[in-house]
């Protein structure tokens, strides 16, 4: 696990998500393991094929972040949330 670097705390959370790339034509599935303001935590079955920078979406929710990659291991994902959502499709 990467050395602790994160400005705000993170709320523990279990939810759904999916990692939209290529204009939405290409998915992964995920778990959402936390969340702060600015970024997340994702957990998949491998990070291989997962670009660097995507859409995150999550259902529970309804919302679609750009998010960029700040941190990768074998199965998870730390991403950083870019400046705005993602209009509703």
């Amino acid at each position: 696990m990467p050395t602790e670097k994160r400005r705000e705390q993170r709320t523990r959370t279990l939810f759904a998500g999916r990692i939209e790339f290529h204009d939405g034509s290409s998915t992964l599935d995920c778990l959402v393991r936390d969340l702060s303001a600015n970024g997340a935590h994702l957990s998949l079955p491998t990070t291989f094929g997962a670009p660097d920078a995507f859409i995150l979406h999550i259902p529970h929710d309804g919302r679609r972040l750009h998010v960029r990659v700040q941190w990768r291991d074998g199965r998870s994902l730390g991403v950083v949330f870019d400046d705005e959502d993602v209009p509703a499709v």
